[in-house]
């Protein structure tokens, strides 16, 4: 008898017989697993390094490299793990037999006594037949188990010719009448490792949810079934779609998913390759595959209870964290022969029909419970439940006591303690079901995992009893949190993007039958039975399927959406010639000169800054290094020549409305700097003036990125792969809205939009920002300093920069406070301007301990428009001279113009608020106090300046700023 003669006989057998043949690329590992357990094995062992794993955005079709640093954990040809001890006969690699003298029984007597026991036509309540199916497609995809390719007939009583002595070890049968073929499972070992302590049996496929059971698990079986055509599939290359029932049914479903995808992106992105379609949809397919499994299968399998823990449940938003290389991929040993076949038992007689369709599971119900299908196949052979039985004690699985505290404590007895069938009613088995297991077996301690979890009474809203529910929760827990390349993982270049993760999170198996046209109608709740109430079948127009419009294809690497607005084109200027343009550059290269002739003349007559004074404290803030120098003074010629070339456009359109009789349309400012956008002026550089040539650097900017590196570049360069230089240490801030500058170049915005001139910054600071404490109620001086938000673009805007982010002056107090070891006040406290640049203060003793308790026990400022005068009056100030210090306020509103960041009432429009047109309208955000302080110093609403404005807002409910800061 070779198992592989029953292929043909239905699509049970599949999934549990073993296969005749082992792949070529695995008979090696078998052959060494085979050579250990023999006595001095080891010594011809050799231990295979594993080459290193280049990063993929894609799976390999064995598992391989899906662990960085063990290539072959969960790749096809690894061994099954285990949860328990095994147990072996002779505690290496012998069956498990009773645990006194006598047999246990054949797992045919145990299969006839269940059966028996049971009615066999009782169906589920509540369960649809698509469960037990999409169960058993799982089981294609997670588990393969191997027998020897060899001609000898275990259940012979003659010696054969060809009979050897490793013929007759992997044998596991019993001799007599109705002896059933049967040759142990192929084992397994770590390549890594030639170290031997008990048998491990080989999974032939990954140990991930991978659809390897649907493409193959190499790449000739993947190749076989390509049609190399716009990505698709051949559904009849496909040799498990043309088995008859359930199996087939849901296969043939999932690759006409895969070509209906294969289809849509290809005409969303018509320049990818053959190959890029087919390993995008593929990887669409298994993102679909664990979607459904984890968001609706687990749910209904082992309840809510069980499915709420943060190792099952699926993330609503963002992705998930718990992936960790140090987690063991695989599958294990209890749970391919002692749960996965458990789903054999709620199958319907329909299941082996060739009319079996996806219409059918939905609206057909689950059986409750069935041990001997009804189908002809079974009469002379193996049944599938019979067979699993056979394969856990080939495997050395414990028995079923040894399991049932594996997730929780539910039974205890003394240490050598007999267990005894009276004790089985704390298992959750009933007086009936208790008489059945004493009928099969002798002893309670040799019951079958498989058996003794199947005759567990389910939990509410489970659908098998409290250790098969165990076994399944710990695999598919660990399932996910091993797989590299698991959908909801944020690990690039294989994760997806949260668009194309949304859009997955939306997909139902309802919704997925509906877009491959197997049925037109169908219940939300795929795998539980219609209700005209909770689960009312719905046209297929309401049950939408996968928008594969994330997955679209953009050209130019962009970041954010308002950085995505397109622009208007820049308009032309017949007057904008290359005369024109050299003769302003050459007037731009004057002119630099001479002004650096003033600035060295200016320093040779009056000498730098005493870096003792304000001046040079502040100006050693911000000291550039040479590079940003260079970027500095190459940037201000373009300036210069920018301003050239405008101004000779401004000319020349105001000569000819001179001539014209102003027939000519007016043209602003920033119409003629938007046409300069694309004009190279470098054709014209020569001489002192060139291009930006930086000083060499520890970095290589124009080298690839090493997307493989776990550390950051000291200049963030390649911190976004698709944009390496995004974020980057000297670049210009992005914008959120466009530059406001008095002459659109570079002039800081000055006037009023009266024409008036704005008011002085340091009269703003004084009048809208004045030195008044309030108390925050509720958080402490330390507090502000722990926000941090992951989803910041790096790209910094300049409006965060010069305003948003000094929100941080409002909260400081005018003193540092100091508290003893009792916690009492000590006078006096260290005011911040005795403590800027004076470290000597901290040397005296204990004062680091003092100033950490006061920091810790003293309520920060509330954020408003209030500021210590600490840093309005005396930042950086020199005891000699009184009120010698600088303005920090102020010199936050004059950067802030000289950045050209626009008014205040600019990005109340963009951030959702009423665009004021009269004072009134800022009463919402802003206290009619501060805005009759507002009032007073600005002339218009337009002129209020972004940081005086957003600081002067109301908090919103539960945070620290107001909603144009927010």
């Amino acid at each position: 008898y070779q198992p592989w003669r029953l292929v043909g006989c239905g699509l049970l057998l599949l999934l549990i017989l073993a296969h005749s043949t082992t792949g070529a690329d695995l008979k090696e590992r078998a052959r060494a697993a085979l050579l250990l357990e023999k006595p001095n094995g080891s010594a011809s062992c050799k231990v295979q390094q594993p080459q290193p794993c280049p990063p993929s955005k894609f799976r390999s079709a064995s598992g391989e490299c899906n662990n960085f640093n063990h290539r072959f954990w969960g790749a096809r040809g690894d061994a099954f793990i285990r949860l328990l001890q095994p147990d072996y006969a002779d505690g290496r690699l012998k069956p498990r037999t009773s645990i006194g003298s006598h047999a246990l029984p054949t797992p045919d007597f145990v299969v006839s006594q269940l059966q028996r026991s049971v009615d066999e036509k009782a169906i589920h309540p509540h369960i649809t037949a698509m469960l037990p199916a999409w169960g058993q497609l799982l089981a294609y995809d997670l588990v393969q188990i191997l027998s020897p390719n060899s001609r000898y007939r275990c259940c012979r009583n003659q010696t054969a010719a060809d009979e050897t002595q490793d013929d007759v070890v992997q044998c596991y049968v019993r001799m007599g009448e109705g002896c059933r073929e049967y040759k142990r499972s192929i084992p397994s070992h770590d390549p890594a490792n030639c170290e031997f302590h008990y048998r491990d049996q080989m999974n032939a496929a990954s140990g991930f949810l991978d659809g390897s059971g649907l493409y193959g698990t190499t790449e000739k079986e993947i190749t076989a079934l390509r049609t190399f055509l716009n990505g698709k599939v051949d559904t009849a290359a496909c040799l498990r779609c043309n088995e008859p029932g359930a199996i087939g049914a849901l296969h043939t479903v999932l690759l006409k998913e895969h070509n209906r995808i294969a289809d849509q992106l290809a005409k969303l992105n018509p320049e990818w390759s053959d190959t890029t379609l087919f390993y995008e949809t593929r990887r669409i397919v298994m993102a679909q595959i664990q979607h459904i499994t984890y968001n609706e299968f687990l749910p209904i399998l082992l309840g809510s209870q069980i499915t709420n823990n943060p190792d099952l449940r699926l993330e609503n938003g963002g992705y998930f964290s718990g992936y960790s290389s140090a987690n063991r991929a695989g599958i294990f040993a209890e749970v391919a022969v002692g749960a996965i076949p458990a789903f054999l038992t709620m199958l319907p007689p329909d299941m082996y029909n060739d009319s079996m369709s996806a219409e059918i599971l939905l609206s057909s119900p689950a059986m409750q419970q069935t041990f001997i299908p009804d189908h002809a196949s079974f009469n002379d052979e193996w049944t599938p439940i019979s067979l699993a039985i056979q394969r856990g004690r080939d495997h050395g699985v414990p028995a079923y006591h040894k399991a049932i505290n594996l997730c929780e404590k539910r039974f205890g007895k003394p240490f050598g303690s007999k267990l005894s069938f009276d004790d089985m009613q704390y298992f959750g088995l009933g007086q009936g079901k208790r008489e059945v297991l004493e009928n099969m077996y002798q002893d309670p301690e040799d019951i079958d995992l498989l058996i003794g979890g199947l005759m567990e009474t389910p939990a509410l809203g489970t659908v098998f009893g409290p250790t098969l529910s165990c076994l399944m929760a710990i695999q598919f827990a660990n399932m996910r949190s091993s797989d590299r390349f698991w959908y909801e993982n944020d690990l690039p270049p294989s994760s997806l993007t949260l668009p194309q993760l949304q859009a997955i999170r939306r997909v139902t198996l309802s919704g997925l039958l509906c877009e491959t046209k197997d049925v037109s109608r169908a219940q939300p709740k795929a795998f539980i039975r219609e209700d005209p109430y909770l689960n009312a079948r719905l046209n297929c127009e309401q049950l939408g399927g996968l928008d594969v419009s994330a997955w679209r294809s953009e050209q130019d690497d962009v970041v954010e959406e308002y950085m995505q607005e397109e622009q208007p084109t820049p308009p032309e200027f017949e007057e904008l010639n290359m005369e024109l343009i050299s003769s302003a550059i050459n007037k731009a290269k004057t002119k630099l000169n001479e002004r650096k002739r003033q600035e060295y003349e200016a320093w040779v007559r009056q000498g730098g800054i005493d870096a003792k004074s304000p001046d040079g404290t502040a100006a050693s803030f911000s000291k550039a290094n040479r590079n940003a120098l260079i970027i500095a003074n190459t940037s201000l010629f373009y300036e210069l020549a920018t301003n050239e070339i405008v101004n000779s456009l401004h000319t020349l359109r105001r000569r000819k409305r001179q001539v014209f009789d102003n027939n000519l349309g007016g043209f602003t400012s920033d119409d003629f700097s938007n046409a300069l956008q694309s004009v190279d002026v470098n054709q014209f550089i020569t001489g002192s003036i060139s291009p930006i040539n930086l000083e060499p650097q520890c970095e290589n900017l124009e080298a690839p990125c090493d997307t493989t590196t776990p550390f950051r570049t000291l200049t963030a360069h390649c911190n976004n792969l698709r944009n390496p230089e995004l974020g980057q240490s000297l670049t210009v801030f992005a914008r959120l809205l466009p530059a406001a500058y008095d002459d659109g170049i570079s002039q800081p915005r000055s006037l009023s939009v009266t024409g008036a001139p704005l008011p002085n910054p340091r009269s703003i600071s004084s009048l809208i920002h004045p030195d008044i404490s309030n108390l925050h109620t509720r958080y402490s001086l330390m507090g502000y300093y722990k926000e941090y938000n992951p989803t910041c673009n790096p790209s910094i805007v300049t409006e965060f920069a010069t305003a948003a982010f000094r929100i941080g002056h409002s909260l400081l107090r005018p003193h540092i406070p100091r508290l003893s070891v009792q916690h009492q006040p000590i006078d006096p406290p260290l005011l911040l301007r005795d403590g800027f640049f004076r470290t000597d203060n901290f040397l005296q003793p204990g004062l680091v301990d003092e100033i950490s308790r006061g920091l810790v026990a003293t309520p920060m400022e509330t954020l408003d428009q209030f500021i210590t005068g600490e840093v309005t009056n005396h930042l950086f100030e020199d005891r000699r001279i009184p009120f010698s210090g600088f303005d920090l306020i102020a010199l936050n509103i004059h950067r802030g113009r000289d950045h050209g960041v626009p008014s205040y009432n600019n990005y109340r429009a963009l951030c959702n608020l009423k665009r004021a047109q009269t004072w009134e309208d800022l009463g919402r955000e802003i206290p009619p106090e501060v805005i009759a302080r507002l009032r007073r110093i600005y002339a218009h609403v337009d002129d209020i300046d972004l940081f005086p404005g957003g600081m002067s807002e109301r908090p919103l409910q539960g945070g620290l700023v107001g909603p144009t800061f927010a």
